[in-house]
């Protein structure tokens, strides 16, 4: 048992595979457009590397958490109230 548990987190860092972060539930017109066209999530999706299916994992879950800060500033910018809940989750790397 104590080799299992000592060799489960060294398989577990092979795959490699980011879990991407859901996209924003966006329900604000105006908002969402301003957040799709935002200078950091352009700049999140540039990075993208069609060939490299991790990167491209990472890429859409750093894109969806851009998205998310566009259109929460969106709210908060012009006084609308935002989604309520808890914040995610941040990765450290």
């Amino acid at each position: 048992m104590k080799r299992f548990l000592l060799i489960a987190p060294l398989l577990a860092g092979c795959t490699g595979l980011v879990p991407v972060v859901p996209p924003p539930v966006m329900t604000d017109e105006a908002c969402r457009t301003e957040a799709t066209r935002a200078r950091e999530v352009r700049n999140v999706s540039r990075e993208a590397n069609f060939e490299n299916y991790a990167n491209m994992r990472q890429t859409q879950s750093d894109r969806n958490v851009a998205l998310r800060e566009a259109y929460d500033n969106c709210l908060r910018a012009h006084g609308r109230p935002l989604r309520g809940g808890v914040e995610p989750v941040q990765r450290i790397d």
